[in-house]
């Protein structure tokens, strides 16, 4: 996070509140380089890119129904990760949609 730009570091800050909110006891690592959240296994991690923060997550954690919905909600996916533009609101995991 200390690497993002400041632009994104308060929305890194946030997102990773809202993870730590909703998985309390998981270990935080960084793994590849980016803050990974481990608890019986891999659970969530996340980096910034230029116009969205992309949050990977286990593929136990992300099977492809969930994938769908979050992608009807806006929010493109791919196989393990979400893609978070800087014009959404970064709190969707903190919400009762998925």
């Amino acid at each position: 996070m200390a690497t993002a730009a400041p632009a994104a570091q308060d929305k890194l800050r946030e997102l990773r509140q809202c993870i730590r909110s909703i998985l309390p006891s998981a270990e935080e690592k960084i793994w590849y380089g980016v803050p990974f959240y481990h608890q019986d296994g891999e659970v969530v991690g996340f980096s910034v890119a230029r116009h969205h923060i992309s949050l990977g997550v286990g593929a136990k954690v992300l099977p492809a129904d969930r994938r769908r919905k979050l992608a009807a909600m806006g929010y493109p996916t791919g196989s393990c990760t979400v893609q978070i533009r800087s014009t959404k609101s970064y709190l969707w995991p903190c919400s009762e949609k998925c």
